[in-house]
This record gives structure tokens, C-alpha cells and sequence, in this order.
């Protein structure tokens, strides 16, 4: 199927070799068009969309996503048809699933906040609360929350005395060299625990900025904080403007509902500044030019001409050359693995000198590759190799004892 990538979209620096999982399909664009356009347009869209699929078969969950928001578009554009009555019990269940999802998380909440730990909600729970026109018009998974590192031990400790299971346990080297895990309630409720808001750039006093600039929510009647819109526009696009095995397009009309309700308190220039310093300049300008040449975003001339004119720095370059590309492609030699590895690390480094570099270069390869010291890097890094260039047939079998 063809892919609907904008000119502008792919950029230059060898850009046209970006995977066609990072932008949304010919089908799915319809789909966002059904969503998100007004009137006729909307109903237009619709209508070829579902001319193109199997009513009848299984959705992508990146489509049934967005099946609450194009009922809610077309009912309001006064549009009626057989499958609508469908696209309506989607809608339910979105609606019920939030509130179900809302009501098991709040007790963690809850407990957070009267400890003293400041929480922000961060994607979908913030979204759904103050930038969707109802509940349910966004369906979730889990709810996002970030907290400050050092609050983490708290945090722990009160998940685990409620019961709640961590999909991997946030130790130590866990925590330095991740921003978030998994955290599973008893009852069913599901959270993302992050202790760093942007995985590019994990520094103490570029967030302590950004929580210094969030705002007021109501979480289920619990007083919390939610990014400002600056910061969530930010977030928001650089969190969908990478590579993914199902094509992430949640982060459109997400987008578009910030600049819709909070364009006008979006601080460019700020928003500019952040970019750079979260190591994402040019996936935002990915982002934002999609939203222009496909949805007439209002975004500034003069903030695309900026991002188009800010040096892409060589770390962001690294970084780009993996977040941008098929993860698979990464595991077809020792060599890719290896830039995989050496490209996650940049970003969680500061070290400009050459020994600490390597120091904490070797330490996180320790890690991932889950070794009991630095000296068994160079045996593995070997047998890597050997299994690529010996075949299996000639290699030495091992009786056992």
C-alpha cells in the first residue's frame, strides 16, 4: 500500500530511506481525515475508508483507536450509516475501559500525592482529561505518570505494599539507564511509572524546568499536574515520530487537539528551545511539517524555518539513525547491534572526556547484555561475531557433562 508521506516530511540528509512504518498509510490517513477534518471532507474521507477495508475483520489497534473520535466527528457532522451504530459501541467501551482504567489507578494516585511526590500525567491520562471533548474519545491502555527520580524509592515501596507487580523491577541500573517501567495492579489497573519526562534527554535541571512549568489537573478528583502545553506538544510529537512495527499514528490527533484548544498559550520560541535541548529538533520539524502539509496545522512559517535552519548536532544524529529506522534491521549483524547499543547510550551521556566515556559506555554494555563484569565484554563481543561468520554445522559441540 502506498505511503502518504509529504515532500516536506521526509527532509534531507538521506531521509527518503526512512522506513514506511514511521508515517501513517494511505488507509490510515483516511482514517485521520474521517476524525479530525470538518463537515463534508470528514464524511468524504470516511466513506473511502470503509470502501477499502473488511467491516467484518479485525481492526489494527492503531485504527480501532481512533474509531471513538471519527463517530464522535461524524455524528456531530450529522452523518448516519449502518456501520455507525458500531462505531458507537466502540465508543462505549472506550468510555467504559477510561473509567474503569481511572477508577484502579487513582488509589496509587492518591497515595503518591500524600506522600508529598509531585505527579504529572503525562500522554493519554493528561490528553483525555483537558484536550478531548469527551471521555472515552481517546481510548488508553495504561495510565502515564511521572514523578521526580528522587521519588522513586517511595514510589516502589507503595506499589509493592498495594500489591502492584513491576514488569521488570526498577533497579538501579534499570533506573539509570531507562526513564519508565511497566507496573501492573492487582485488580487490573495498568500504569507507566517514568522518571525521566523525556527519554532523550534525561537531565535533573532541564526537568526540574519543565515541572516548574506544569499545570493544574484533576485526576478523579485527586490534585495533580499535567505539562504545559508547550512542553506536551513537544512530547507528544517526539514520542510519535519514531520507527514502529504498527505504524504509531496516535500522535496526530493528539497534536492537533493541543493546538487546537492550547494553540494560542504555546510558547514558540520556548517550544524551539526545548527541542534543541532535548536532543529532538529534527523529529519535531518531522512532526510539525506533517501536521502542516496534511491537516493545515497552525504552526508559525517562522518556527519551521527555524527548525529547518538549526544544526542537527552529531548526538541527535545518532540518535535519529536509530529511532528513525526498523528495529529489525539491528539485529541482522553484530556490527548494527552494536550501533544500537552505542546510540542508546549517547543518549544518556553527558561525558566529553574519552575515559569516562568508555567507563560508562562499558558499564551499560555490562547491563544490557546482562554480564557479571566488564572483562566478559571482549569474549561476548567475539562470540557475536563467530556465530555470524562460522556456521552452525562447524562449530565445535559441547557434550554435556
Amino acid at each position: 500500500m502506498a505511503r502518504a508521506h509529504g515532500k516536506g516530511s521526509n527532509g534531507d540528509d538521506g531521509d527518503a530511506a526512512l522506513q514506511e512504518h514511521l508515517w501513517p498509510s494511505a488507509s490510515q490517513l483516511l482514517l485521520l481525515q474521517a476524525a479530525l477534518s470538518d463537515g463534508e471532507q470528514a464524511r468524504e474521507a470516511y466513506l473511502a475508508w470503509r470502501r477499502g477495508i473488511d467491516l467484518e475483520g479485525d481492526f489494527a489497534w492503531s485504527a480501532l483507536r481512533l474509531l471513538p473520535l471519527v463517530y464522535h466527528n461524524l455524528r456531530s457532522a450529522g452523518h448516519n450509516d449502518r456501520f455507525m451504530g458500531r462505531l458507537k459501541g466502540v465508543h462505549r467501551r472506550a468510555w467504559y475501559e477510561t473509567h474503569q482504567l481511572f477508577h484502579h489507578v487513582s488509589p496509587m494516585v492518591r497515595a503518591l500525592t500524600e506522600r508529598g511526590v509531585n505527579v504529572v500525567a503525562l500522554k493519554g491520562a493528561a490528553l483525555q482529561l483537558d484536550y478531548y471533548e469527551q471521555c472515552g474519545l481517546r481510548p488508553m491502555s495504561d495510565v502515564d505518570l511521572w514523578i521526580p527520580e528522587e521519588s522513586l524509592p517511595v514510589a516502589i515501596d507503595l506499589l509493592k505494599g498495594a500489591g502492584w507487580r513491576f514488569g521488570i523491577y526498577p533497579a538501579p541500573d534499570h533506573v539509570r539507564f531507562h526513564h519508565a517501567v511497566q507496573c501492573f495492579g492487582p485488580d487490573g489497573g495498568e500504569l507507566d511509572l517514568h522518571w525521566h519526562v523525556f527519554w532523550e534527554r534525561p537531565r535533573p535541571e532541564f526537568e526540574a524546568r519543565i515541572m516548574a512549568q506544569s499545570e493544574r489537573l484533576d485526576f478523579a478528583g485527586i490534585p495533580i499536574r499535567q505539562l504545559d502545553p508547550t512542553s506536551l506538544l513537544l512530547h507528544v510529537v517526539t514520542h510519535g515520530v519514531r520507527w514502529n512495527e504498527e505504524t504509531p499514528i496516535r500522535w496526530i490527533p493528539d497534536s492537533l487537539m493541543i493546538l487546537r484548544r492550547r494553540g494560542n498559550d504555546i510558547d514558540w520560541e520556548r517550544l524551539i528551545s526545548l527541542a534543541r535541548e532535548a536532543r529532538a529538533s529534527y523529529r519535531l520539524r518531522l512532526g510539525l511539517t506533517w501536521l502542516v502539509e496534511h491537516f493545515g496545522a497552525a504552526i508559525p512559517e517562522h518556527v519551521l524555518g527555524t527548525l529547518r535552519a538549526t544544526r542537527v548536532t552529531l548526538l541527535e544524529r545518532i540518535d535519529r539513525s536509530y529511532v528513525l529506522r526498523n528495529e529489525a534491521d539491528f539485529d541482522r549483524s553484530a556490527l548494527r547491534q552494536q550501533w544500537a547499543h552505542f546510540a542508546n547510550f549517547c543518549r544518556r551521556t553527558d561525558a566529553t572526556n574519552p575515559v569516562s566515556f568508555a567507563v560508562g559506555y562499558t558499564h551499560y554494555l555490562r547491563y544490557v547484555w546482562q554480564l557479571d563484569g566488564r572483562r566478559e565484554i571482549p569474549g561476548m563481543i567475539w562470540r557475536g561475531i563467530r556465530r555470524r561468520i562460522v556456521p552452525a554445522r562447524d562449530r565445535p559441540s559441547v557434550s554435556a557433562p
